[in-house]
């Protein structure tokens, strides 16, 4: 598990996370990326400690129904979510993070 070194807790937001909890799916597994509650995202912070999430494009918030807590997703985890073409598997997903890890 990785932590934030200032705080000692594990960092849900590090790209470098998301990527090590994608690697542990099957690359050809789907997901609803049009789920706010199923979707990779919300699938990736239940999975990592946060309850209750639900996820927009660009925005997560825990609760549901607490539409005035949305928070941003960290930079470029949209574009992992969402890809193209409805690319909507682990496997492209994983591919996405990395990229976004090396940019």
């Amino acid at each position: 598990m990785l932590f934030n070194k200032s705080t000692g807790k594990s960092d849900v937001f590090s790209t470098k996370r998301l990527i090590a909890w994608l690697e542990q799916k099957p690359a050809d597994r789907t997901y609803d990326y049009m789920s706010g509650s199923y979707c990779l995202l919300a699938q990736y912070f239940e999975e990592n400690g946060l309850s209750r999430v639900s996820v927009t494009p660009g925005y997560y918030s825990q609760g549901y129904g607490s539409y005035g807590s949305y928070r941003s997703l960290p930079e470029g985890w949209e574009r992992v979510a969402m890809g193209r073409n409805k690319e909507w598997t682990f496997g492209k997903a994983l591919q996405r993070a990395r990229a976004l890890e090396d940019a």
